[in-house]
């Protein structure tokens, strides 16, 4: 189990027990690097790394959330990820001993755990409990972007958030309900569409019996909208 530190707060230790990174690994291996780590607070909008920075640090989410996203131009760039607390961030850029290849920035106000690459490099080299972990998160986040890459290239925009919601209930059938992880406009760069088109794909749902207020989102019938995130574009009528 990991312990409380004089940086740790009891949430902290909390939610690093819960990481998907840390889940199955013992006090003997995670204490050398997470000893060397420290808490860092971002303010919104703060910049954690930009494109180019070495990769010196690996982050896990404590509280908050940080967008992680290319391109710039004139305010424009797209969210390739966003992370919730629990996640860790440049993962693969820490475990590659290169460079970020992105631009990662707080939504909100965010308080994050850096674990120096080195040593967690060093723990890692260790194998055992870590190593599965690693290597299961890191298929994940693969298996994550390859169904974001999906959404972007392949779907309209109803369908795109229809397969969102659904990624964020665990019902196969019948109704649920959701909270949205975060504002709208994140989620609709996220999905690669203006905020307008967001409405007007949450107002083509409705058809389908999705209905919100606020954030708060419920889906009728899980089976029927899933139907429809499945169905080719040629078929989509509510897109």
């Amino acid at each position: 189990m990991i312990g409380e530190s004089s940086a740790l707060e009891r949430e902290d230790v909390a939610i690093l027990r819960g990481a998907a990174l840390f889940s199955d690994v013992s006090n003997e291996v995670v204490e050398p690097f997470l000893a060397k780590a420290s808490v860092r607070l971002l303010q919104n909008r703060e910049i954690l790394f930009r494109p180019q920075h070495t990769a010196e640090f690996i982050f896990i989410v404590l509280r908050g959330k940080i967008q992680v996203y290319r391109g710039e131009t004139a305010g424009k760039h797209a969210v390739l990820s966003v992370f919730l607390p629990g996640s860790a961030v440049a993962l693969e850029a820490g475990l590659a001993q290169g460079i970020y290849g992105m631009t990662a920035e707080a939504v909100g106000m965010c308080r994050l755990l850096e674990i120096p690459a080195q040593a967690f490099r060093t723990a890692l080299a260790n194998g055992g409990a870590l190593s599965s972990s690693v290597v299961r998160v890191l298929t994940q986040n693969l298996d994550e972007a390859f169904q974001q890459l999906e959404r972007i290239q392949l779907k309209p925009t109803s369908q795109r958030l229809a397969d969102f919601l659904l990624s964020l209930v665990n019902e196969r059938n019948g109704s649920a309900e959701l909270v949205l992880p975060y504002e709208k406009a994140l989620i609709a760069n996220y999905l690669g569409m203006e905020p307008e088109s967001l409405s007007r794909a949450l107002k083509d749902l409705q058809d389908l019996g999705v209905t919100n207020r606020g954030r708060r989102v419920h889906i009728a019938d899980v089976s029927r909208l899933k139907a429809f995130s499945l169905t080719l574009p040629a078929n989509n009528r509510a897109a």
